[in-house]
């Protein structure tokens, strides 16, 4: 088995990695990269991506993005793990383990520190390489993520006291971003969305009070639903027969998402954020989507804002580690983390 960073040329190899190696779950989603594996990646940040290769075949990789954010106050580089799978006629040569031990290696000869990941909340299978086997000492969990997959509507619950349009700048929503995120303890910079976006805005009295970038990343990342459990299937098959104009796919279908990133508001004005996200649901049902994508952590205020919107639940562990400062990584878990990184 041989180790070695992927080039171009393995795109083909690696796309077709990706299509065997769904997500398990209550919610099993084979997430594809058509046609560019590496154009994900791009959009976050510098990416590393190691892959294991046996007689010229891609057995398997794992990706390492380097990407800025903000930690208790201060800019850091941050590791991003993402991007492990191995092929399913692979799975008995423990490719996993030597990809995390290469993994660890690189973050160790390029002077990482704090690392990041997510993880399915029922992805059993890789939760082992996080604790022990593959070589990094004190990966921890700093919590839940909720990703809320709320349903379009055609419904818009307007509040008087706002108005919505598209900024003409985007210096008062960085600003609102910043001032917003200064409650939590990591959350990424956000001066520019991948994907093909487009910020909403709400304003009270001609004054930004809140907003909220909206993401469709289908160019370069494809969402195919494999199977549900039992339960999401029953509840699934009660939503539709309730509403006739919700767009749930069936297995094997790709699910249209819109992503709601970014998101903020001014003290005073979660009303504002409701209302937001009330508008950007009726703009998922128009344009066709099946769900508006959110992801919060389990401690974020903004869930409160989102509290009666129908959705169906899909959830995520945050992994953390620090190869320098350990102690950093007992502050961040004291605090609220801003998940968002599902939106890649």
């Amino acid at each position: 088995m041989i180790l070695r960073t992927a080039t171009p040329s393995d795109n083909t190899q690696l796309v077709a990695l990706a299509r065997v190696t769904p997500m398990p779950g209550p919610i099993s989603i084979c997430v594809q990269r058509e046609p560019d594996f590496f154009a994900a990646l791009r959009k976050r940040g510098r990416a590393h991506v190691i892959v294991a290769e046996t007689e010229g075949i891609i057995a398997g990789c794992v990706s390492i993005v380097e990407e800025d954010m903000m930690v208790l106050g201060v800019q850091k580089k941050v590791r991003y793990l993402c991007d492990l799978k191995v092929h399913p006629g692979m799975r008995n040569r423990k490719v996993g383990t030597l990809l995390c031990r290469a993994m660890h290696s690189h973050l160790l000869e390029t002077g990482a520190d704090l690392i990041v990941s997510t993880v399915a909340e029922a992805n059993h299978k890789v939760m082992p390489l996080f604790n022990g086997k593959s070589g990094i000492p004190g990966v921890d969990t700093v919590g839940k993520f909720y990703i809320h997959q709320l349903l379009p509507s055609p419904r818009f619950i307007a509040d008087p006291l706002y108005t919505i349009n598209i900024p003409g700048s985007m210096e008062p929503v960085v600003t609102g971003y910043r001032n917003f995120m200064q409650q939590y303890a990591l959350y990424p910079l956000h001066d520019h969305q991948p994907g093909d976006v487009k910020y909403y805005a709400a304003y009270y009295q001609d004054e930004m009070v809140a907003s909220v970038c909206l993401s469709d990343m289908s160019s370069f990342k494809q969402n195919i639903l494999v199977s549900t459990a039992w339960y999401i299937t029953l509840a699934v098959s009660v939503i539709r027969a309730l509403s006739k104009t919700v767009r749930i796919p069936g297995n094997g279908e790709e699910i249209k998402l819109l992503y709601a990133r970014g998101c903020w508001h001014a003290p005073g004005h979660a009303g504002a954020f409701k209302m937001l996200m009330s508008f950007a649901k009726q703009l998922a049902f128009r344009r066709g989507y099946s769900f508006l994508t959110v992801a919060l952590h389990e401690k974020d205020p903004l869930r409160r804002s989102i509290k009666g919107f129908r959705s169906i639940p899909y959830e995520a562990r945050g992994m953390i580690c620090a190869l320098q400062d350990s102690e950093i990584v007992k502050k961040i878990k004291a605090g609220i983390v801003m998940h968002d990184f599902s939106g890649i």
